[in-house]
């Protein structure tokens, strides 16, 4: 039956689908009632060709001539289980391809909606950083961070002109940093930091979180132990740089000896409080700065099955979707590459 099926995925199947489509019904009998002119004319193919087809068809007992009446036929069961296959086959492909573009869809939406909330994240760090040191990112060393992660974030530069200038505005929004601790499930700690104008809100928000997903909100500082603060800086490599020597500089304010090296770049951790000096010495030595963050370093990692991962990834997930959620950090162990 799939030879037969195989061999119809062309004009011999568009015409047998359309013999079938134009039955109609005499005594309890079905047969054809259009003619090879009209099927010639309906598939854009000529009469030789479709003369041709109705002959094949007849050869693979698919149809039969009806009674003496001139040009009509009988599908036979075999032509009518191959129709209902082919049918099958095509609603499957159909639904298929459905799923795949709505999966494409959804991706796209996702990662559009991911821009959004980098980009209402990055907003949010630019307003802290101009009302705490001034607009001007030449003197305002903590903006100028800032302004090279959105650009790292490939944030478009009248955006970034926009929210430093939304920033200075009269009718802007009093953002204060704000961290948020807590257990989920399994006993993975969460911790959250956020940027918000309400505090009510994101704590009624992120302790819905919690809740759902069997967790619970804890105080301010009970995961302190659990975290080490550090300082982030990644900046673009130069010819003949010696590392040593670099990190040797540097240690007065708190880098660690070990970095990491990918391509044309250059990622070291150091004291959070040194950060502003970091930068000021990265900059003075003419690295390109690409990077700069404040991160949290889990002090020990918790293994979890394949099951517990994926509930732990959707709270994870689901506390990022929230506007005023800038990062979130677990002690839940990578996956191992």
């Amino acid at each position: 039956m799939n030879k037969v099926i195989e061999s119809l995925l062309n004009n011999n199947y568009r015409v047998l689908k359309l013999l079938s489509d134009n039955q109609v019904e005499l005594n309890g009998v079905k047969f054809t009632a259009i003619t090879q002119i009209e099927i010639a004319e309906h598939l854009g193919l000529s009469k030789v060709t479709v003369n041709a087809i109705m002959k094949d068809l007849q050869e693979k007992d698919l149809v039969k001539p009806f009674e003496n009446r001139r040009g009509r036929y009988r599908l036979t069961d075999k032509a009518t289980t191959i129709i209902e296959d082919m049918e099958k086959l095509q609603t499957k492909i159909n639904f298929t391809m459905g799923r795949a573009f709505e999966y494409r869809k959804a991706a796209k939406l996702k990662r559009w909606g991911n821009m959004a909330r980098v980009f209402t994240r990055v907003g949010k760090q630019i307003a802290i950083a101009v009302k705490a040191g001034g607009p001007d990112p030449d003197t305002n060393s903590h903006l100028r961070a800032i302004i090279a992660n959105a650009k790292r974030e490939n944030m478009p530069k009248d955006n970034i002109e926009r929210a430093i200038k939304n920033a200075m505005g009269k009718d802007q929004k009093d953002y204060k940093e704000v961290p948020y601790e807590g257990y989920g499930p399994f006993g993975i700690a969460i911790f959250v930091d956020a940027a918000t104008d309400n505090t009510t809100r994101t704590v009624a928000n992120v302790r819905a979180v919690f809740n759902k997903f069997g967790g619970t909100l804890g105080t301010q500082g009970s995961l302190d132990f659990m975290f080490t603060q550090k300082s982030v800086f990644t900046f673009t490599k130069k010819d003949g740089l010696d590392m040593d020597e670099l990190i040797l500089d540097l240690i007065d304010y708190g880098v660690e000896e070990e970095y990491d090296e990918e391509e044309n770049e250059i990622t070291i951790y150091g004291d959070p409080k040194s950060f502003g000096a970091i930068q000021k010495a990265l900059e003075e030595k003419g690295f390109e700065i690409t990077g700069s963050e404040f991160t949290r370093i889990p002090n020990d990692l918790k293994d979890v099955t394949e099951e517990q991962r994926a509930t732990i990834d959707k709270i994870v997930e689901r506390l990022e979707e929230d506007d005023d959620v800038q990062n979130v950090y677990t002690n839940m162990k990578p996956v191992e590459e």
